[in-house]
């Protein structure tokens, strides 16, 4: 073989490797632009949730556990609307949902009753987060949208003020989801309710948990955070699990309320207030959503095949309609062994006494001390 032919396939050689990588370039430059045109941002999403019956109804103290924005006192002072993004409104006579303004009415359900701990009017008070900026992918039903603004619970009015700071949403594509936000408050004492200890705020500690997202629902969803059949292990007061509904809300959240004192407000404890602790549903639309570029990737090769080709201008109608979700019963597959006995008759172990109705359970009962809040 000469040296002039040596040459010639060596030349081909590198040519042929040259293309090779040319064309696996183009094709990997396509490929991102797919992936990229499967997702897109959000801007201006929405969330809305009035937590429980329990944060809408009336404490044996006199007052109420009711909301507003920012970060609360529980006083006249601080009772207000709008805290960035956020905004506290009520229903009405006329079934609308008008934010809050009149500290004398905190405690009046929308017909002007009182709420009280043993009666059935509540306050019908939703907090309400706008202008939510993340991301969402119709295809896969994955989402992570951010919410800025603080909204307070005034749990017995001004003795235990706690807030929820800037939420935030994560959907994967298995349709659970989970929001989480920064928490803060007070700590109580048992005593002296009056006097409160300020707490260092938390940052990402769960407060809900989702199932059952539908992927297809573009425009939002309406779903029910888990709590039936959740497992929270607690000794002052211990959860019982033998009525219907048993349950609690995420341990990461009760955890936090050990602090607070309000830890058994959260879960199950045998007590009348118990039918009031399941959360009620969370509603999130997405608002504008853009949709990812479908071009190829910048400074990606153009495509040299020779094939015809027409471009085709697609046009996405988003549904108006937010779907409804049917979550499970049961979070946990752990084995539990339940008790036999009743549940007790007399408040959890640690409340304060004296803000305690005729029936012991006080609305779950005041604050108990950090130490023995479970």
């Amino acid at each position: 073989m000469t040296m002039t032919n040596r040459r010639r396939r060596s030349g081909r050689r590198v040519a042929t490797a040259f293309v090779g990588a040319l064309v696996g370039s183009i094709g990997l430059a396509q490929m991102a632009g797919v992936a990229d045109a499967a997702g897109g941002s959000v801007t201006g999403a929405t969330f809305e949730w009035g937590l429980n019956a329990e944060s809408n109804t009336g404490a044996y103290n006199g007052d109420c556990n009711f909301m507003s924005a920012g970060e609360s006192d529980g006083s006249a002072a601080a009772y207000r609307a709008v805290d960035g993004n956020a905004t506290v409104v009520k229903r009405n006579a006329a079934g609308e949902q008008v934010p809050i303004g009149d500290y004398a009415a905190r405690c009046l359900d929308p017909n002007g009753v009182k709420v009280t701990p043993t009666g059935t009017a509540r306050l019908e008070q939703t907090m309400r987060f706008t202008g939510g900026t993340g991301t969402y992918d119709p295809t896969t039903g994955e989402a992570t949208i951010r919410w800025r603004g603080t909204v307070s619970l005034n749990y017995y009015g001004a003795l235990i003020p706690f807030w929820i700071r800037d939420p935030e949403l994560v959907v994967d594509a298995g349709g659970r989801g989970t929001v989480t936000a920064t928490l803060g408050g007070y700590a109580s004492s048992i005593d002296d309710p009056t006097t409160r200890s300020p707490l260092t705020p938390v940052p990402g500690v769960v407060i809900a948990t989702l199932a059952g997202i539908d992927a297809s629902a573009s425009n939002g969803f309406t779903a029910t955070p888990e709590y039936a059949g959740v497992i929270y292990e607690a000794t002052d007061p211990v959860q019982l699990r033998f009525a219907a509904g048993w349950g609690s809300w995420p341990a990461p959240f009760v955890d936090f309320h050990r602090s607070t004192g309000l830890a058994s407000y959260w879960y199950t404890s045998g007590v009348q207030a118990d039918v009031r602790k399941a959360p009620t549903p969370i509603t999130v639309e997405y608002g504008t959503a853009t949709p990812a570029p479908t071009t190829t990737a910048p400074g990606s090769i153009p495509s040299t095949s020779t094939t015809s080709s027409t471009t085709t201008t697609t046009t996405t109608t988003t549904s108006s309609t937010t779907s409804t979700t049917s979550l499970p019963t049961s979070t946990t597959s752990t084995t539990t062994t339940l008790p036999t006995t009743p549940p007790p008759t007399g408040p959890p172990a640690g409340v304060l006494a004296s803000t305690l109705g005729p029936d012991g359970d006080g609305g779950e009962g005041a604050p108990a001390p950090a130490a023995s809040s479970g």
